[in-house]
């Protein structure tokens, strides 16, 4: 499990089997909105939420989505292990409520 925070505030939470893997995919240049969902994710909210396939959105606001990525990659995160997947789930539900990470960014999966 872990956070980003920015400028001191949480912003998102996530789990991972590999959290060190994980990090970096979320900010790496060569992320896709797979592997860097999080800021696929500010990227469409800085969009405004744009219609379309997510491949095409990705590619046509590229330097957007580069920037996006970027950000991520200035956030700090704070982690903790835990491998039992009910207890992530449980756990990423409570850290959301407890630190008022924003909602909108989770979507309660495994990367």
């Amino acid at each position: 499990m872990y956070v980003f925070y920015e400028k001191g505030n949480p912003i998102y939470v996530g789990r991972s089997n590999n959290i060190p893997r994980r990090i970096r995919e979320h900010g790496a240049d060569s992320s896709d909105r797979y592997s860097a969902t999080f800021a696929f994710k500010l990227l469409r909210e800085t969009l405004g939420e744009p219609e379309g396939m997510a491949e095409e959105i990705q590619y046509a606001h590229k330097d957007e989505y580069r920037r996006q990525r970027e950000r991520v990659r200035d956030m700090t995160f704070r982690a903790v292990e835990i491998t039992e997947q009910v207890q992530q789930t449980i756990f990423e539900i409570y850290a959301i409520l407890e630190i008022g990470a924003v909602l909108r960014y989770n979507d309660f999966e495994t990367h």
